[in-house]
């Protein structure tokens, strides 16, 4: 078993300086599985003892998500540990492969067989299985700074011994294998805002005894116009509706300050 990951979403937090810095992931991804043999052991639909193997049994990507806790070594601070809980799934396409044993059974509901020729015909089907790894990390910290000393941006590598869970009949069939992955670990700064802009709105200053002729022909054109307020004062104030009347300086202030004021500058 083989799996890349790729992480979707991730919080970290650290401790001080002295003290090792801990990280919570939450992933989600693409999953790649190794090729295998497959084994079926115990009864077929007609109660006979099974005892087969169909060799090479080829899988398409599933899908992957978990969640990962683990630190970062203080006196390596390129080297982590963690515990990597996930689910993964293993889409099986419809096959012929070579095999020994005869069977006659199904897998998912779907039937699969082994003729008296060692001809296997596999189903597709999709296997879902849970795992844990315990793994070591790798980090690259990029784009450092006084405020960010391990990087705003940290591409890693993790990987591991790995442990998963599958049903199998009525029991739980746990195999061994190993688990890699790779991702791009993104530092948020302190204040996040999403936003979006357009150009379909347009302030405009039109003479007051003209206002009437500049709102009929926008109509005309089923083009929208909101009366904002007036500007007065040789162009000192402007006066919004239902909000009062402002200063340009003051109108200044808050479009030059706003940001500087939120992050310290």
């Amino acid at each position: 078993m083989a799996l890349l990951a790729a992480p979707l979403v991730a919080v970290a937090w650290a401790g001080a300086p002295a003290e090792a810095e801990w990280a919570l992931d939450v992933y989600g991804g693409a999953a790649w599985t190794k090729s295998a043999d497959l084994n079926v052991s115990g009864r077929d639909d007609t109660g006979a003892t099974v005892n087969a193997t169909i060799f090479d049994v080829k899988t398409n990507t599933g899908v992957t998500a978990g969640l990962r806790a683990g630190y970062w070594i203080d006196p390596l601070p390129f080297v982590g540990l963690g515990l990597d809980l996930f689910f993964f799934s293993i889409p099986i396409p419809a096959q012929t492969a070579s095999g020994t044993g005869t069977l006659t059974s199904e897998i998912r509901g779907e039937p699969i067989s082994i003729n008296g020729a060692g001809e296997a015909r596999i189903p597709s089907v999709t296997l879902p299985a849970l795992g844990f790894s315990p793994e070591i990390r790798l980090r690259w910290p990029l784009i450092k700074s006084k405020d960010y000393p391990q990087g705003v941006l940290q591409p890693y590598l993790t990987g591991g011994p790995a442990w998963a869970f599958s049903l199998a009949g009525d029991s739980v069939d746990l195999k061994i294998g190993g688990k890699f992955g790779a991702g791009l670990s993104v530092t948020l700064v302190r204040f996040v805002a999403l936003f979006a802009e357009s150009p379909g709105r347009v302030v405009v200053t039109v003479p007051p005894a003209r206002l009437g002729e500049f709102s009929a022909r926008c109509a005309q054109r089923s083009v929208a116009v909101t009366d904002l307020g007036s500007v007065g004062e040789a162009g000192t104030k402007l006066a919004l509706a239902n909000l009062g009347t402002l200063t340009l300086a003051e109108l200044a202030r808050a479009w030059e300050d706003t940001l500087p004021s939120l992050y310290g500058h």
